[in-house]
């Protein structure tokens, strides 16, 4: 079973080993800070998905009525049962890319990036800070977005770039000019581009994080058909390009 966010839309999957996964998505935007409420269900063949739209302190939260398509949708999928098999339920994300390859059939979303006010499984509240947690990396027991938002100053990238509000920080759109960093992402558009010297044997290296071979997996899977026959070629990350300004008076570099 997979619970995730699509470009902003809810996505609930199902299947086994052996069957093909079912899914329903409610076409609606949530990526928009205010709080939501996700309920997924699975009762045999039958998945159930509902939306429901909360107050701003997220105590409340208006019911969504079955009948109604804006915020509950249901599916119908293969028989097969539910085991875990002694494997964990991860939450907030997969730690590898091992985990996205064994369910690259199903899996479209690498993270989650927000703030959870409560997690139920089967009615039952769950601690996510409490001692049955295997991993709780980098988990924070408060709702750090930043203060006004994370473009709430209007200053953050100067006059050369648009500030891209992510949570509880922010990245800069560089526009163009004569240092060609032309719609580069970086967390500012003056520092991050100022020039360094390389002479003889200096090298870098650059090691990929786990967050970037996580995403590498997930367009290696788009790229290989698109095999869900829905999200895919409109993602901008699926453009692999390696860009650099430089000058030089040496003929041969690598």
């Amino acid at each position: 079973m997979s619970l995730e966010l699509v470009r902003g839309r809810p996505r609930f999957s199902w299947g086994g080993a052996r069957s093909e996964p079912a899914r329903i998505t409610i076409d609606r935007d949530v990526a928009t800070g205010r709080w939501y409420k996700l309920t997924a269900t699975r009762h045999h063949q039958v998945g159930t998905l509902s939306l429901e739209d909360c107050t701003e302190s997220g105590e409340y939260c208006k019911t969504c009525e079955p009948d109604d398509p804006r915020c509950f949708r249901k599916a119908t999928g293969e028989a097969g049962t539910l085991s875990f098999h002694g494997n964990p339920l991860h939450f907030g994300g997969l730690p590898s890319a091992s985990e996205f390859l064994s369910q690259f059939d199903q899996i479209l979303s690498d993270d989650f990036v927000g703030c959870v006010k409560s997690l139920s499984l089967d009615g039952l509240e769950r601690n996510i800070l409490g001692d049955d947690v295997v991993n709780r990396t980098g988990v924070t027991d408060t709702c750090n977005q930043a203060e006004g938002g994370a473009c709430g100053r209007g200053d953050e990238c100067g006059s050369a770039g648009v500030c891209v509000p992510l949570w509880n920080r922010h990245q800069c759109r560089c526009r163009g000019g004569d240092d060609g960093n032309d719609g580069n992402l970086s967390p500012d558009c003056d520092d991050s581009f100022s020039p360094v010297s390389l002479t003889e044997d200096q090298r870098v290296a650059l090691a990929p994080s786990r967050r970037f071979v996580r995403v590498a997996s997930l367009l290696r899977t788009e790229d290989e058909g698109n095999l869900h026959g829905e999200e895919g070629g409109d993602d901008p990350r699926s453009t692999r390009t390696l860009s650099l300004s430089f000058r030089t008076l040496v003929p041969s570099a690598r």
